[in-house]
C-alpha cells in the first residue's frame, strides 16, 4: 500500500498500516484496509492513499468504503513476474486522492477489496505500501 499526503510542515509524518486477512481462498473476495495515523503536532491536509497490488490481485469495482473516498484511479503496469523469467503480467496500482485532512491524533481508513487469481498464491507475496509527505 502507498500512502501520500501534502504535509502542513516540512516536518510532517504519518504512521501507516495496511491490514487484510492472514488467510485467503483463490478467487473469493478479500478486504484489505489501510489506515495512516497523524501522531504528530501539526495537521495534515489533503491525504492521499496509493496502494501497489500484489500480482495476481484484482480491485473489485465498487467495494471502496467509506463511499467518501470514492473509487480509486487504477493504474495497470506490465511487470515481469518472477523476475528474470522473460514473462510479463498486469499488476493494478489503486489511487486515492485528496481523501482526508487530519488533525494530530486523528486517523483516517480506507477499505476495498480485491480477489486473487490462482496465480497470485505464491508464498511470501507482499504489497507495498508508503506515505510520500
Amino acid at each position: 500500500m502507498l500512502a501520500g499526503a501534502q504535509p502542513a510542515s516540512a516536518d510532517a509524518e504519518l504512521s501507516l498500516t495496511k491490514s487484510s486477512p492472514s488467510s485467503v481462498l483463490a478467487g473469493e473476495p478479500v478486504t484489505f484496509t489501510l489506515t495512516a495515523t497523524n501522531p504528530g503536532d501539526q495537521p495534515e491536509f489533503n491525504l492521499s492513499f496509493r496502494d501497489e497490488l500484489p500480482v495476481g490481485v484484482t480491485y473489485v469495482p465498487g467495494s471502496s468504503s467509506p463511499a467518501g473516498a470514492g473509487e480509486p484511479t487504477i493504474v495497470t503496469n506490465s511487470v515481469e513476474d518472477p523476475p528474470g523469467s522473460g514473462e510479463f503480467v498486469d499488476q493494478q496500482t489503486l489511487i486515492w486522492k485528496n481523501v482526508a485532512d487530519l488533525q494530530p491524533g486523528d486517523s483516517t481508513t480506507i477499505s476495498f477489496q480485491v480477489t486473487l487469481s490462482d496465480t497470485a498464491a505464491t508464498p511470501g507475496a507482499r504489497s507495498t505500501s508508503s506515505a510520500p509527505a
